[in-house]
């Protein structure tokens, strides 16, 4: 993928991340630079280097697979989206029944203790 410069311009690699983060999750905690990269109708290789110690890794993947694994990652994100709604209701739900029972709890334990 290349971005447009006129689409980057003034961005930084931090804002960059956030925003393909947003997308694809959190970033794993290796950091790495891309030494070099090859590519031929059939295979994708990269070169890279950690930043921590003298650590190399050759990443080859199989151009034929990028469509599926775009489509997976589509799909995983439309099924994000679509059963978000019920996990937050799910979580209201919960956190409110919490609340419930910790309020109960204070009331029981209070009711014995109150003296007007």
């Amino acid at each position: 993928m290349n971005c447009d410069r006129y689409e980057t311009e003034g961005l930084t690699g931090g804002d960059l991340v956030d925003r393909i983060s947003a997308t694809y999750g959190t970033p794993s905690s290796d950091r790495w630079e891309t030494v070099a990269h090859w590519q031929d109708p059939q295979y994708q290789l990269e070169l890279i280097r950690f930043s921590y110690g003298p650590t190399y890794r050759l990443v080859s993947s199989l151009k034929r697979l990028d469509a599926a694994a775009r489509a997976a990652i589509v799909e995983a994100g439309r099924l994000d989206d679509k059963e978000a709604p019920a996990r937050v209701a799910q979580r209201i739900a919960d956190d409110d029944e919490t609340r419930r029972a910790k309020l109960e709890k204070a009331r029981l334990a209070n009711k014995e203790k109150f003296r007007p």
